[in-house]
C-alpha cells in the first residue's frame, strides 16, 4: 500500500533526546508510525527539546573526543620503533598490496622459518596459506589486525570498519587463511586418534597439486578428532 498526500513536515522529538527533521506527512501517515490520541503540554515538549539539544551537544563532544584520541593513535603508530619495518600508507603500495607485504614480513618476524604464500586476489582480498607451523589462532592475531570489516549474515550485508592500525598500515575488505598439514603431521594425528579411540587405520592422502596431506573419511566426528589435534599443535 502507499500513502500520499499532505504537504506538511513535522520535527519529532522523542523520550530519549533524538530527534527527526522535516518528515513528510505522506511518512508520518504511513506504515512506520502511529500516531497516538494522548496530547503533551508545551511544558512536556519545551522539556523534550531542551534534552534533545544536551544530547546532541554531548554526542558531538564525545564524538569529538573519539576522533582525536583516533588521530593521536595514528600519529604515535607512525612514529613507533616496533613497527618501522612495515609499510605505511602513502608510500606507494595501495589496497590489498600493502596488505600483503606488511603480513609477509610480520610472518617472517614471527615465525621465522615458516613458508607463508601470501596472494592478492583482487583488489579487495588477500589469501595466506601455510604449512604445519603455527596454528591458524595464532596467525590471525596478526592478521585481524588488517581486516577492513565484516560480513554482517543476519542482515547479508558487509559492514566496513577502520582503525588506527588499518589507517597506518592498510586493510583488505576480505583476509583468508588456510593451514594446510603435512603428511607426516597427518599421520601422527591420525595414528593418535586411532590409537585412543580404538578406530581401525584411517587413509590418508596427498595432493597432487601441493603435497598437503588429508583425510580419507566421511565420519563427521573422526574429521573433527583429527583436524583437532593437528590445531592444537
Amino acid at each position: 500500500f502507499m500513502s500520499c498526500g499532505g504537504n506538511a513536515t513535522f520535527d519529532i522529538v522523542f523520550d530519549n533526546g533524538t530527534e527527526t527533521r522535516q518528515l513528510p506527512e505522506t511518512i508520518l501517515h504511513g506504515v512506520q508510525w502511529t500516531i497516538h490520541p494522548e496530547v503533551v503540554t508545551a511544558d512536556e515538549i519545551r522539556a523534550m527539546r531542551e534534552f534533545a539539544a544536551t544530547e546532541k551537544l554531548r554526542k558531538e563532544a564525545e564524538a569529538k573526543k573519539k576522533s582525536e584520541e583516533f588521530a593521536a593513535d595514528v600519529a604515535a603508530l607512525k612514529v613507533d620503533p616496533r613497527y618501522s619495518k612495515l609499510q605505511q600508507t602513502g608510500q606507494g603500495a595501495q589496497f590489498n598490496k600493502l596488505v600483503a607485504i606488511n603480513l609477509r614480513r610480520e610472518f617472517k618476524a614471527a615465525f621465522p622459518g615458516i613458508k607463508f604464500s601470501v596472494k592478492c586476489d583482487g583488489y579487495d582480498s588477500v589469501k595466506v596459506a601455510w604449512t604445519d607451523g603455527p596454528t591458524k589462532a595464532a596467525v590471525e592475531e596478526i592478521t585481524n589486525k588488517y581486516s577492513g570489516g565484516h560480513f554482517d549474515g543476519m542482515e547479508d550485508i558487509y559492514r566496513p570498519s577502520r582503525s588506527p592500525w588499518t589507517e597506518v598500515f592498510g586493510s583488505a575488505k576480505y583476509i583468508s587463511i588456510v593451514r594446510k598439514h603435512s603428511p607426516d603431521a597427518m599421520t601422527a594425528a591420525v595414528s593418535k586418534a586411532c590409537t585412543k579411540y580404538g578406530w581401525p587405520p584411517l587413509e590418508v592422502k596427498t595432493d597432487s597439486f601441493d603435497g598437503s596431506a588429508y583425510l580419507v573419511s566421511r565420519d563427521h566426528y573422526q574429521q573433527k578428532v583429527v583436524y583437532g589435534l593437528l590445531e592444537a599443535r
